[in-house]
């Protein structure tokens, strides 16, 4: 069975931001991410020296005014983590689950 996988190549800013990624989890050092949910957040990570950001679902979800439980929709999350892109520069690392979680 071939195991090949296809991968697009990045083109432009996507193929830079795709290579500082993967320097980031392939160096031999730890790499610590700061949780953001907006642009504000990822200033501060930026203000903080972190390289990347993790953006969580369930962060995105609530602050924008929803439970992590499928309510926010792709379009939403997307919408925050190009803002938060934006503001920032940074990587982000996404979470994005989206609440599939069990809920009670």
């Amino acid at each position: 069975m071939d195991q090949t996988v296809f991968v697009p190549k990045s083109i432009g800013r996507l193929r830079i931001r795709r290579e500082r990624f993967e320097y980031l989890i392939s160096s031999p050092g730890l790499t610590y991410l700061m949780d953001a949910h907006d642009g504000l957040s990822c200033c501060g990570c930026l203000q903080a020296s972190f390289k990347a950001i993790w953006a969580s679902d369930l962060s995105i979800s609530e602050t924008l005014g929803y439970r992590e439980v499928n309510e926010t929709s792709w379009t939403n999350l997307i919408e925050v983590e190009e803002r938060m892109t934006d503001a920032s520069g940074l990587l982000i690392l996404a979470d994005g689950d989206s609440g599939f979680a069990e809920h009670q």
